[in-house]
């Protein structure tokens, strides 16, 4: 045995560590693969689970804040049945910055996606989930679906919105996607928003809920087990969008009355704190006063679209000379410290980027879908719409941040058009490897890892050429939910004795199931809910019983007894 490996473990550590010191995070990786490649101990060394801090300093030169966890990590590059590794987070980012071959990508043979998810009730040592939820466009008579991008918080579901929906007339009903029961639960409802077009629709408010309690105005995250925590309290604000990450709320909200601004933008951003069961705001501004340009060309900044990490706020401007917002000036990504507010960076978005877009055009170029579609946040990266409809990936979090790639534009253009098609939505894996973007008729799935467009799925929506420019053709084609899942089996390791996940695959479903839903929430969950108040009820006396997903033959009968006899209260008239 080499006698580096007799010393102390914490002096080995620091051996490793300091092997693994480099301002270049390419340097670092390539050193400490050196050093595995020495010998077999020093191989266990380096890529052990005991050493696995030696990479976190890896993912801090990749642009990771130093005081992140591992567990705040957003998109870590694994399922969230799978363990979470530095390494694993190193390994995807480092492969994610890498930009794609140029040219048109090989297409995958076009699958038909499922209209539902079948599921075995007699197998309780399997598990699905909801690793990549997008909403899909329909007519207008049908019900309007909206998502929450899939996250770990979740633990495996999914989290979407559905109005216009026939079993809730006038309502917007926040609902949890079971997928191994292929089942989805009203967990929220509220009354509808006005439709129509609005100046700034991202981010949404899938996920949270506004209440009243005690006569304050109440926000909180809806979550999976019930306990919607955190709350902020935010009785002064007049809110319009919301996102939130961990105890922190960042709002956008409408001027007061005593102010100046427009009425109908919301300028205001907020960040508001929520510890030992109370509200403060870190930080309060007017957007149009806060980052007014001296250049009059410039002047006006508009807030089009805002997200959030556990360190950053990133928002998506739009400048303008005057708040009529008739003249769109410039575009740029503005980067602030989650905590205080200030500004960190600003990149500006290049109106003529071509990137990878093959046949690009001024006349292409001419038009962006930077806020036609939400943007996606990273700890590390952006993921957005841009000039002729590309996908852009940003680096943000680095000094010289900026653009990186453009995701390669995937169908052939001709002389007669020479448009391509638009993406009606976009979103992210849970594990971040992977980028789901939507036509009125297709989902293509883009593998940042492997750079190649790894999926292509047709929800059966006839498309005729002539409309295959628009993003939702006038048709009687129904809105849906695309998901994307994966099957997983327990079991046990041999050496250790602890449980663990592992993917369940067979050669039609290697790559995982897709469907494309169009009838959640079903009769019967429209029934379970009956009315907001039934809801509460059920989750505070669930929640009281201590009654979980396994709770065993009694706690079944006792939550099935329960769910009857509220059920007949409500009919009754008793919780009215």
């Amino acid at each position: 045995m080499p006698t580096i490996l007799q010393l102390p473990a914490e002096l080995h550590a620091e051996i490793l560590r300091f092997v693994a010191t480099s301002e270049h995070p390419e340097v670092q990786v390539r050193n400490l693969i050196s050093v595995a490649s020495t010998c077999h101990a020093f191989h266990h060394a380096v890529f052990c689970d005991a050493s696995d801090h030696l990479w976190r300093a890896v993912a801090i030169g990749l642009g990771l804040h130093p005081s992140v966890t591992l567990d705040q990590v957003m998109y870590p590059g694994s399922s969230c049945l799978e363990a979470r590794r530095w390494l694993k987070l190193v390994q995807l980012n480092l492969r994610i910055r890498a930009p794609f071959p140029q040219g048109r990508p090989t297409w995958p043979r076009v699958k038909r996606a499922e209209s539902s998810l079948s599921w075995s009730s007699a197998a309780w040592d399997w598990r699905r989930t909801a690793e990549l939820v997008i909403a899909g466009e329909g007519n207008q008579k049908s019900a309007k679906y909206d998502f929450c991008h899939t996250s770990h918080l979740e633990n495996g579901l999914a989290v979407f919105s559905v109005s216009n929906f026939k079993g809730l007339p006038g309502r917007q009903a926040t609902c949890m996607y079971y997928p191994t029961e292929d089942r989805a639960d009203i967990v929220h409802s509220e009354s509808a928003t006005p439709g129509g077009w609005t100046v700034t629709p991202f981010p949404t408010r899938v996920g949270y809920g506004i209440t009243s309690q005690a006569g304050n105005s109440i926000v909180q995250r809806i979550r999976p087990d019930g306990n919607h925590t955190p709350k902020w309290t935010v009785d002064e604000l007049n809110i319009d969008r919301i996102t939130s990450n961990g105890n922190l709320l960042v709002a956008a909200s409408f001027p007061g009355e005593d102010s100046e601004n427009p009425k109908h933008m919301a300028s205001r951003l907020t960040c508001i704190e929520h510890s030992a069961g109370t509200s403060r705001i870190l930080w309060d501004f007017d957007v149009s006063e806060a980052w007014e340009d001296e250049d009059a060309y410039y002047r006006y900044p508009h807030v089009k679209n805002f997200h959030m990490t556990s360190t950053h706020v990133v928002c998506l401007i739009t400048r303008h000379p005057n708040s009529q917002l008739g003249k769109l000036t410039r575009t740029e990504f503005v980067v602030l410290g989650v905590r205080t507010g200030s500004i960190v960076r600003v990149i500006k978005v290049n109106p003529k980027i071509t990137g990878a877009i093959e046949s690009a055009t001024n006349l292409r170029a001419a038009f962006t879908t930077a806020f036609k579609h939400d943007f996606l946040l990273t700890d590390f990266y952006i993921v957005s719409g841009g000039p002729g409809s590309g996908l852009f990936v940003w680096n943000y979090t680095s000094p010289d941040a900026g653009l990186l790639y453009t995701l390669p534009d995937p169908w052939e253009l001709s002389a007669q058009n020479d448009f391509p098609r638009q993406y009606s939505n976009i979103s992210m894996s849970t594990d971040g490897r992977y980028i789901a973007a939507t036509t009125s008729d297709q989902m293509l799935i883009f593998d940042l890892v492997e750079k190649i467009l790894s999926g292509a799925y047709s929800n059966g929506r006839k498309v005729e050429q002539k409309d295959r420019y628009i993003s939702n053709p006038p048709d009687d084609f129904p809105g849906g939910v695309w998901c994307w899942v994966r099957d997983w089996e327990c079991g046990t390791d041999e050496k250790t004795g602890g449980v663990y996940w592992r993917e369940r695959k067979s050669s039609e479903d290697s790559g995982g199931i897709v469907a494309y839903l169009t009838t959640l929430p079903d009769e019967q969950a429209v029934a379970r809910s009956t009315g907001s108040r039934l809801l509460h009820m059920r989750q505070r006396l669930y929640g009281s019983m201590g009654i979980g997903p396994c709770a065993g033959v009694f706690g079944g009968l006792t939550v099935l007894v329960v769910a009857v006899a509220l059920q007949q209260m409500w009919n009754w008239g008793w919780t009215s």
